[in-house]
């Protein structure tokens, strides 16, 4: 291989650094030794740390199998739309040995080749078969990048997206939400909805039935976890990674700790050796680059025993893809999406777009947008970073709920470009906090910053104007 050759080597037969990790195929030895296996129907389900949780109907007839750590799962089966309505956390569902389902942001990796499905590539292709091309296109790894559209680094194996379901006995993928009947009108009070995402929240981190660790930054995703863990803030571990007195993070996470007297820690950011690096990216399938691929050593300071909710998918709340000149009856280009991916205008993933936006034609634009943040960004960037964690007892965002995805999408327009969800989450579930501007230093500090922010802000308006 031309490029990075160093980053790709394999560390063959090595899959003890595999916590979180599984393997589904026809035949038990694929699964690698020591994992935990279980038959079902003619597949074999094997494990590594995955807890297996009996989904049963009404008359208690097993009708599927939980994999993972899902919250709300034991009441009895009434459906997939309202098992995805009650149940929440890090979890993959294998529905009467036929179709496979993942949680709604995709947090548990799902990837799959012409034989076998796995939470990583690595798992599939023993001897890989790299895709060159691909790789080079998006200079993987030395930029922080990711590979788009369901695509992963190898040939002949692709990624499971959010909202899109496994068929296993027809070895076809289909989408499975929105349908058409689901109402993400956005004409709506927003009050109601964040007092339902709110709820909900509260519920997703209550019910993690282990201590818990959350990142305490100066951003709305990570202040709106820490309103909604009011009830348990008391016993949780906040922590800030620690760039140094500079860092807009360290300063605003000092004053929350200080006046929420918070059990908070600065982590001291430890950059990884070159075979740290490559044993990241082994894990991880070659799928996931960046900072986090770069510092993972960091995360070493994680108490193991924890669960770790990042903020992560909250931007849905904050139309994260969206741009001024955007309109809902204005179709989105192939190029656009490439642009707002942060991906080359390259055939090979301008086709690739093509075929995904053609199956979402029927929605406005704005919906698109949201699915685009959701199904590539959270599913093909955040999902096998989170591989990468072996530290904590396991890792979700407690925003990866059917209904709090729904109820940000229905947020009005101009609520969301405003930026107001954080501040009405805080209000409303710990007030005061929103009172601590976001992203925001103090004295000569913010003053220097306030201008970096508006200069910033400038040019993305005339970006998106023009």
């Amino acid at each position: 291989m031309r490029i990075a050759e160093n980053y790709f080597r394999q560390i063959q037969n090595d899959y003890s650094s595999f916590p979180g990790q599984f393997i589904i195929s026809l035949q038990s030895a694929d699964a690698p030794a020591g994992w935990v296996q279980r038959k079902i129907g003619d597949w074999f389900l094997a494990s590594h740390g995955l807890p297996l949780h009996d989904i049963c109907d009404r008359e208690n007839n097993l009708i599927g199998i939980c994999l993972g750590f899902p919250h709300g799962q034991d009441a009895p089966w009434a459906g997939i739309d309202e098992f995805y309505l009650r149940t929440q956390g890090k979890w993959l569902l294998i529905l009467e040995e036929k179709t496979i389902y993942h949680d709604p942001s995709g947090s548990l990796s799902v990837v799959y080749s012409d034989r076998a499905i796995a939470s990583s590539p690595t798992l599939l292709q023993p001897e890989p078969d790299w895709d060159i091309e691909r790789i080079s296109a998006v200079q993987f790894p030395e930029v922080d990048s990711w590979f788009p559209f369901g695509l992963t680094s190898r040939r002949g194996i692709r990624r499971l997206l959010p909202n899109h379901c496994f068929d296993l006995q027809t070895w076809k993928v289909k989408r499975h939400w929105p349908t058409s009947s689901t109402d993400l009108s956005r004409e709506n009070d927003p009050l109601p909805l964040v007092e339902n995402i709110v709820t909900n929240l509260r519920k997703a981190i209550n019910d993690v039935p282990h201590p818990l660790t959350l990142s305490l930054t100066a951003g709305r995703d990570s202040r709106m976890l820490l309103a909604c863990s009011r009830d348990r803030a008391i016993d949780i571990d906040f922590y800030t990674f620690d760039y140094g007195r500079s860092s807009v993070d360290v300063e605003v996470a000092r004053r929350l700790a200080k006046r929420l007297h918070l059990s908070h820690r600065l982590l001291p950011v430890r950059t990884a050796s070159n075979d740290e690096l490559v044993a990241w990216l082994y894990r991880t399938g070659h799928s996931v680059s960046g900072p986090i691929w770069q510092i993972h050593k960091t995360l070493d300071a994680y108490y193991p025993q924890n669960v770790l909710l990042p903020g992560m998918a909250g931007e849905v709340g904050r139309a994260y893809y969206w741009r001024s000149k955007d309109q809902p009856t204005r179709p989105l280009e192939v190029d656009d999406v490439l642009s707002r991916c942060k991906l080359p205008r390259l055939e090979m993933f301008r086709a690739e777009a093509r075929n995904y936006l053609d199956g979402l034609r029927h929605l406005d634009t704005f919906v698109v947008l949201d699915l685009i943040y959701i199904e590539q960004r959270l599913g093909c960037w955040a999902s096998p970073s989170y591989l990468g964690n072996i530290r904590s007892k396991y890792e979700f965002t407690p925003f990866s709920q059917r209904r709090i995805f729904t109820d940000m999408m229905k947020l009005p327009t101009e609520y969301r470009r405003h930026q107001k969800l954080a501040k009405d989450v805080c209000r409303m579930a710990w007030p005061g906090l929103e009172t601590i501007p976001f992203n925001e230093c103090s004295g000569g500090r913010w003053l220097l910053q306030r201008l970096k922010s508006r200069a910033k802000q400038t040019i993305k308006y005339l970006i998106g104007k023009y």
